[in-house]
């Protein structure tokens, strides 16, 4: 527990982590102004959870201004949020959980759809749109193919066809940022042994 804002001292610890830990493969932050969650996976497939907490009398007050927009590219907030998702759907379907790693499944498909939603906005240079009829319309039956995710094996497949639709639309948008998967499919592949051979190990991330 401490007494500073939560959010604050979770990004300075995280700060120093970077500096020592592997290479970061995915992050999710979130939480309300006494209790901050970070959760990390990094590139060995790692995982780490920190959460800082406060009391809600040690909370200052929270200002009424609107804090600035990010500057990060948000194709590359989309990766990394459709990483996340991808290697918890992993670890999910690799501890038999398949309802969850289903339902992350399937949200995968909805990060495909978004990156076809800043691509035609970037095109039309606005957000707001009274009509379809583009060409990104069409990756919206994309997802068709997809294997149907109520086995184990048909959610590692549905989680590398749904990488590999997403890479093809990360590539239109910026080819620097194509790939970068290894960890995941790595897991996937993990998955996939054990599937049929329980005695197999899976690494814990």
């Amino acid at each position: 527990m401490v007494t500073d804002d939560p959010q604050r001292v979770a990004h300075g610890i995280v700060d120093r982590l970077l500096g020592e830990m592997p290479p970061l493969f995915a992050i999710n932050q979130g939480g309300t102004s006494t209790r901050h969650v970070t959760r990390l996976v990094f590139r060995d497939l790692r995982r780490l959870d920190i959460t800082v907490t406060t009391r809600a009398d040690d909370q200052p007050q929270r200002r009424t201004t609107t804090p600035a927009p990010s500057e990060d590219d948000p194709m590359e907030t989309l990766i990394n949020n459709y990483r996340f998702d991808a290697v918890l759907a992993a670890v999910k379907t690799a501890r038999g959980d398949l309802l969850i790693a289903a339902h992350l499944t399937l949200q995968l498909a909805r990060h495909i759809l978004v990156a076809a939603m800043l691509l035609r906005d970037r095109d039309a240079g606005t957000n707001h749109h009274r009509h379809g009829g583009t060409k990104w319309d069409s990756w919206a039956q994309r997802a068709a193919p997809v294997p149907v995710t109520y086995t184990t094996t048909g959610i590692t497949a549905a989680i590398r066809s749904c990488t590999q639709v997403f890479d093809e639309l990360v590539g239109k948008w910026d080819q620097s940022l194509v790939g970068g998967h290894e960890p995941l499919l790595a897991m996937l592949r993990q998955v996939d042994r054990t599937a049929r051979n329980p005695d197999a190990n899976i690494p814990s991330p």
